[in-house]
């Protein structure tokens, strides 16, 4: 069995948060899109104070976006296969 690096691992736990924040932002747009075209103003402020969730790991991703990549993930060495 392999170990995981840090680097792995992090990556692996940035990938679940960013598809995560990509299903609220699913379910935000079909819920304002609804709340837009129903005239449900109710509804409309549920989307916007649920919205505060996605904001939330937005900020928490943008800290961990800054991975220290090991040299065999360079993209120099990547495109000139080194």
């Amino acid at each position: 069995m392999v170990k995981e690096n840090i680097f792995d691992k992090k990556l692996k736990k940035l990938d679940e948060d960013l598809t995560r924040m990509g299903e609220l932002c699913e379910i935000a747009i079909a819920e304002a899109t609804k709340a837009l075209i129903e005239g449900n103003t109710d509804q409309a402020r549920a989307v916007i104070e649920a919205d505060e969730e996605i904001d939330q790991m937005a900020h928490q991703g943008c800290g961990r976006m800054r991975l220290d990549f090991p040299s065999q993930y360079s993209l120099s060495a990547a495109y000139f296969n080194t």
